[in-house]
């Protein structure tokens, strides 16, 4: 009180005006930041807020916006048509939470935000608002609305939208799914699948703003933010930061690993036996029967994941799977040679066994049309390595159909 009436007085006497700072009320707002777990939904991490308020009955609680009931009726069907509903929840113990993520083996991470007594307010307000049960629900979206995201809009509202002012203009150089890549690395069918089914996207570059739907990455940029506090002075946001536990398991890729070669060799081993068992199915009865069936199953393969992307696209909300490039070398309709083959191994005519060829040529022309076109700019979609994989498989798929198929003037039997 004696300093604040002196600072008083000097300003008094100097003609300036002092500005004393409002009473510390105690509240301290945290941002909680949990590394990778074991679990696939895990492996991107996960946040919360931690308000710490003496006056409250729940005085240290946490806010996680990452909430889902897997039980839930309708669950299922959201998450195939892309309408997800997760939820805010306020955990009345933080430190329990805490607890469950080191128990977990996974980091936890502490940052004090130096935020003024309306922020905070402002804050809470907010959060308590949120966590009504009618306000709770949110429309889940992997990349643009999850709970590093609602943490990050929480935490720009309080500071009157310095965060957004400061990170959406800052390029990262890197895209959606540089870091999808990047975490799945560990996990190839996951990995694999994921280049499958995102589409164009989540192949644009972001801003430092989107980059922090990563838990990870929202810490590091909250680090190079900076408020202005009471006194008018523009300090960091970030007040203070520690490390509440470390786990043991391995880190995360810096980079998304670079598997064409891998790929393209897993491409040549496909076409190797595609070639293989063409050359014997004109030479036998067994060989062309193993042959047709391998073909058939391949064509099932390709045309029905090429239809799950098509679907995905057309009639799902899930925007990061629009405008796949990948449709072009997974040819929906090849899916008809696990129903044109077999028919026509039974009932040969010259047009099914013409259908047939055709099919098999599209699904090459599809695939060679769709590594061209890589040199206009509009397809910047990353999927080189199921290029190096399908392209040469659907080459020698092509040629062993043509082969085995070659049709003879009123001899249709003799290839059927």
């Amino acid at each position: 009180m004696l300093a604040v009436l002196v600072l008083a007085l000097f300003g008094l006497f100097s003609g300036e005006r002092v500005v004393a700072a409002p009473p510390d009320s105690g509240v301290r707002i945290y941002l909680i930041t949990i590394g990778p777990g074991d679990e696939v939904w895990e492996q991107f991490g996960h946040n919360a807020i931690e308000i710490v308020d003496p006056s409250r009955k729940y005085s240290d609680v946490a806010c996680n916006w990452g909430v889902f009931d897997n039980f839930e009726k309708g669950f299922y069907t959201r998450f195939i048509f892309g309408r997800m509903l997760y939820r805010m929840e306020m955990d009345g113990d933080a430190q329990k939470m805490i607890e469950y993520y080191r128990q977990s083996n996974r980091s936890v991470y502490r940052q004090e935000l130096n935020l003024t007594e309306s922020q905070k307010a402002a804050l809470q307000d907010y959060v308590y608002w949120n966590a009504q049960p009618e306000n709770q629900n949110y429309r889940y979206d992997y990349y643009r609305d999850n709970c590093s995201t609602r943490a990050r809009d929480v935490i720009d509202r309080s500071v009157g939208g310095e965060l957004a002012a400061q990170l959406k203009p800052k390029k990262t150089g890197v895209t959606y799914r540089w870091h999808t890549r990047r975490i799945m690395a560990s996990d190839l069918p996951m990995y694999t699948s994921l280049l499958f089914i995102l589409g164009h996207p989540v192949d644009r570059p972001i801003s430092a703003w989107e980059d922090s739907f990563l838990p990870l990455r929202l810490m590091d940029y909250l680090r190079h933010v900076t408020v202005v506090d009471d006194l008018g002075n523009r300090v960091p946001i970030v007040k203070s930061e520690e490390v509440l536990f470390k786990a043991t398991r391995e880190a995360q890729r810096a980079k998304p690993p670079n598997w064409v070669v891998p790929f393209f060799v897993l491409g040549l081993l496909c076409a190797g036996i595609f070639w293989v068992l063409g050359k014997w199915a004109v030479r036998s009865r067994l060989g062309r029967g193993i042959f047709l069936t391998v073909a058939a199953i391949w064509g099932i393969f390709i045309g029905g994941a090429g239809t799950f992307a098509l679907w995905g696209w057309m009639c799902t909300e899930h925007v990061a799977v629009y405008w796949n490039e990948n449709i072009l070398h997974f040819f929906p309709p090849a899916i008809l040679l696990g129903i044109l083959i077999p028919v026509a191994a039974k009932y040969p005519t010259r047009r099914t066994i013409t259908v047939i060829r055709w099919l098999a040529i599209g699904v090459a022309v599809c695939s060679v049309f769709g590594l061209l076109i890589k040199v206009l700019p509009w397809f910047r979609q990353v999927n080189y390595e199921l290029i190096a994989w399908v392209l040469p498989t659907h080459l020698a798929f092509a040629w062993g159909i043509c082969k085995v198929y070659q049709l003879r003037k009123n001899d249709i039997s003799s290839v059927a």
